[in-house]
């Protein structure tokens, strides 16, 4: 974690950022460092939990970042954000 330049993620225009999974509280922590003011972080155990405070709002970005041993999690909230877009949900 503290290898990578988590820093460019201190800009005004993200919005939100969420994190999960084993080490959700050592990312969050690394972003806090990096300066991300604490009430952008999204911190969750579980990845699923994550899906419901993603904003899926026409015209917003959702990037899913993930290290080269997460594959299935990913899928996981991938699976779960093209669920709630098919059921129209926006927000």
């Amino acid at each position: 974690l503290y290898d990578c330049d988590f820093e460019f993620l201190n800009d005004p225009s993200i919005k939100k950022i969420a994190v999960g999974g084993y080490r959700y509280e050592d990312m969050k922590f690394r972003l806090l460092l990096a300066g991300v003011p604490e009430e952008k972080i999204v911190a969750k155990e579980k990845e699923e939990e994550l899906i419901s405070e993603l904003s899926l709002c026409e015209g917003e970005t959702v990037y899913v970042l993930y290290d080269m041993y997460e594959q299935p999690v990913v899928d996981k909230v991938n699976a779960g954000l093209k669920k709630r877009l098919k059921g129209g949900e926006e927000a």
